[in-house]
């Protein structure tokens, strides 16, 4: 089932992501039921399936319709207060659905408007950017409230 059907989790250790990876709240809490209360009550055996790292607890993936700077913060990976284009690629298609070699294809063309000074990343004022931010985009053309342009039909099957 494709991610962006159901509510999906990221693992997490404290306040921090321990890995890149999502997954369905459905399988998630098939994980955490699997755990043993020792791992439990230590923070251990709660291991991502695709990259085997070991976390303490599974946690929501807010919307970001719902909560933008919550999500921004979810979707940051490395914790750095900014998004990779990996980081922004997976949390996308993590909610929305797009077609991830598609999307990858067209993401250079919007990188450049929402990453504003170059970088590389994208930081939390270019990402709340009215008009040219990844929340914009993500207001007007994912959330479908206006026709998507040419380069955005080209990320949704």
């Amino acid at each position: 089932e494709g991610l962006c059907l159901r509510p999906c989790a990221v693992f997490v250790r404290g306040a921090r992501r321990t890995c890149p990876h999502y997954i369905h709240e459905d399988c998630a809490e098939m994980l955490e039921n699997a755990r043993s209360t020792v791992d439990r009550e230590s923070g251990t055996g709660l291991m991502c399936p695709l990259c085997r790292t070991d976390s303490a607890a599974i946690r929501l993936m807010p919307r970001i319709e719902d909560n933008p700077r919550a999500w921004f913060a979810a979707a940051d990976a490395a914790g750095d207060g900014r998004l990779s284009r990996r980081e922004a690629e997976l949390a996308l298609v993590s909610q929305f659905p797009l077609n991830y070699v598609e999307l990858s294809a067209s993401l250079d063309e919007c990188w450049r408007r929402w990453d504003h000074d170059g970088s590389g990343f994208i930081s939390t004022e270019e990402f709340v950017a009215p008009g040219t931010g990844l929340l914009d985009y993500a207001r007007k053309y994912l959330l479908r409230e206006t026709p998507a342009p040419a380069v955005a039909v080209a990320m949704i099957y």
